[in-house]
């Protein structure tokens, strides 16, 4: 059946949402909000439609969210090429576990393994292909 929104609010279940001023509202420390604004910036999009069901007999909640361009360029985008630099790009850069990850300490585990020759000519049959003088993969 489903709760109203004003209950599911005042109960916490909603957390996405908050009342301000006697209005509800999308809750702008939410995750939520910065994924909208994350892919409002990749996308190039002007506007989210941010919808809420809490139930056959209720309402929709529906939400115009704008793009934060404020947001974005001094709060979200430095904490993300941050992130790249420190995490992302030398993973990438050297094959190997990133120095420095927070989450989780990768050092230690095994580095994949690459088939030998007669492997990988018997798993890649057709789907070889070869590099063309400048340096391009051909079909």
């Amino acid at each position: 059946m489903g709760m109203n929104l004003d209950t599911a609010i005042g109960e916490n279940k909603v957390d996405c949402l908050r009342r301000v001023d006697g209005r509800i509202t999308i809750n702008t420390n939410h995750h939520y909000f910065y994924q909208i604004q994350g892919q409002l910036a990749i996308s190039g999009a002007k506007i989210c439609h941010f919808v809420v069901y809490t139930g056959d007999n209720n309402d929709l909640f529906h939400e115009q969210v704008d793009f934060d361009e404020r947001l974005w360029t001094e709060r979200m985008l430095p904490k993300l090429i941050e992130f790249y630099l420190k995490c992302l790009a030398p993973n990438i850069v050297e094959k190997r576990a990133g120095k420095g990850l927070l989450y989780r300490d990768l050092r230690g585990r095994p580095e994949p393994t690459r088939p030998n020759k007669k492997e990988e000519a018997t798993t890649s049959g057709s789907r070889k292909r070869k590099r063309s003088s400048n340096n391009e993969l051909d079909p």
